[in-house]
């Protein structure tokens, strides 16, 4: 639908350096297999137009290091064109003061210890404040491996 190609409702600001899709070359099927798409587009497409089309993906975890995508039709293919920087943190790492247990001193279990840890990061995006009763902005989630807890404390 070329009113949703460059978001919501954007039909009436199509750049003029891209053709629209005539109604009947529109796909007729989109399946994903893995990390392949097959478009289905049974009357062809014009030479000599530039064509844009939006496809939904899931993203991976990080940024592929081969972060290469093509296009092929009837043993035809693009060259590679570099893809996206997936939206993620880099500079990651993490440092703990203490990595010791604490004995229970009624013996058998291993008391919990609370162990002050430091998380570096750079985002890839501003992290924006939460306004006033404003459901989005200023949250970060951390998850850590199975088998730790976070200490409840604010301020």
């Amino acid at each position: 639908d070329a009113n949703e190609v460059f978001g919501a409702n954007t039909g009436s600001q199509w750049p003029n350096e891209y053709a629209q899709w005539p109604p009947q070359f529109a796909p007729t099927a989109c399946l994903g297999y893995g990390r392949d798409a097959h478009i289905s587009i049974p009357a062809g497409l014009l030479n000599r137009n530039i064509y844009v089309f939006r496809i939904g993906v899931t993203n991976p975890m990080e940024t592929p290091s081969w972060n290469m995508w093509s296009i092929s039709y009837n043993s035809e293919t693009s060259r590679p064109f570099m893809g996206f920087t997936v939206w993620t943190f880099t500079q990651l790492s993490i440092s703990s003061t203490n990595s010791g247990k604490s004995p229970n001193p009624q013996g058998g279990m291993i008391a919990l210890t609370a162990s002050p840890v430091t998380i570096t990061f750079q985002p890839f995006n501003p992290i924006p404040y939460k306004p006033p009763y404003d459901p989005y902005g200023g949250l970060l989630r951390v998850t850590a491996p199975a088998g730790y807890e976070f200490v409840q404390q604010n301020g």
